[in-house]
């Protein structure tokens, strides 16, 4: 019974080791030889990223290696000494490794694009390329940048002589250009100035600008949503446009019940400041009038020239007025040559007056 009991233990790794094992798989599937697996997928080296530090060139053979972070198939060709990419894209389709020259004779059209014609595909999938082929390339739109002025008072026109105190202001539409730089104010093009306030007694046009550097804009995608810097707007300096401060002398009109001394200087300037008055210099326009035993007085600047006509009622009457040539001090002070054109006689008739 000893006996038979150590034969038992001698046996009894053969038997657990016999009824161990993984069986061969069938030929539908492949075959193991040794440490090699061919079964119904082909294993190989892989890693995240290209392959670098394989050691395929020490063998001067063939291999293959999966990139899985940029899901990218190499092959390492020995006659070259280096990898080749030829697959990517997620999808696992092949990418073009160059552009494609259109090259089939006068009259090739594929696509939009025409015989001798590159079409930019290096690097493509077979999904995008398609595109590329179908659509041509539109490049973005660029927008400048622009900047505005403004003051307060706002530019305009003002009569000469008044005394403005200008507070300036500026805005910058950034549109697809960089951050702008410090803001500058010019006078007359130019006074660089210390700050955005001047102040000026207005007896000639006086205009400001702002101006500012920027910075170099950021690329946009075009109609294939390829990033195109094609019309990309570059770092540079925008100006606004200018805002004018116009001086303009006022005409007057309206009735007076005293017109003597009126020729002459001595006759209260303040008398006219208060006739009905606008900004312009023209001699030519029309009013209304409603006398009741008064005169007519009519103030231009001096330098349209005389009167060559006055309608009263559309009837003639230039020789029923006296006029003279002198100085007027407006009420800004600002003295300048005018003509002064008055009834030589009282008028109770209402009607239009026109002059030129």
């Amino acid at each position: 019974m000893k006996r038979l009991f150590v034969l038992a233990l001698f046996l009894l790794p053969f038997i657990c080791h016999a009824q161990g094992g993984w069986p061969a798989p069938g030929t539908a599937y492949g075959q193991i030889d040794k440490r090699r697996i061919v079964d119904s997928f082909l294993g190989i080296p892989q890693g995240c990223g290209a392959p670098t530090g394989l050691r395929a060139h020490d063998l001067h053979k063939s291999a293959i290696y999966a990139d899985t972070c940029g899901n990218t198939l190499y092959v390492y060709y020995p006659s070259i000494g280096g990898w080749s990419a030829t697959g990517s894209g997620g999808s696992g389709s092949p990418v073009f490794t160059q552009d494609i020259v259109l090259n089939g004779g006068a009259g090739t059209i594929l696509g939009y694009w025409v015989n001798g014609e590159t079409i930019p595909v290096t690097g493509l999938g077979l999904d995008a390329a398609f595109r590329v082929i179908t659509q041509r390339a539109i490049h973005p739109t660029y927008v400048a940048p622009t900047r505005t002025i403004s003051g307060s008072p706002s530019g305009g026109l003002y009569e000469t002589g008044t005394f403005i105190s200008a507070t300036l202001s500026s805005v910058y539409a950034q549109n697809d250009g960089g951050a702008a730089g410090a803001v500058l104010f010019t006078k007359n093009g130019t006074s660089d100035m210390l700050s955005n306030v001047d102040t000026f007694t207005l007896t000639a046009q006086t205009y400001f600008t702002a101006s500012s550097p920027y910075a170099q804009g950021a690329c946009k995608n075009n109609n294939l949503g390829a990033l195109d810097c094609v019309g990309r707007i570059n770092s540079g300096t925008v100006t606004s446009p200018p805002m004018y401060y116009t001086p303009q002398v006022k005409r007057y009109y309206g009735l007076v019940s005293d017109t003597t001394g009126i020729g002459t200087t001595s006759y209260s300037n303040a008398t006219i400041q208060g006739l009905n008055n606008n900004l312009s210099s023209s001699k030519a326009f029309t009013f209304t009038s409603t006398p009741t035993n008064q005169f007519n007085v009519i103030v231009y600047d001096a330098s349209s020239g005389p009167l060559t006509s006055i309608l009263v009622n559309n009837i003639p009457a230039l020789p029923a007025f006296n006029y003279v040539l002198r100085n007027f001090t407006n009420a800004q002070g600002y003295t300048y040559p005018v003509y002064i054109y008055w009834n030589t006689q009282a008028q109770t008739v209402a009607g239009d007056i026109q002059t030129n």
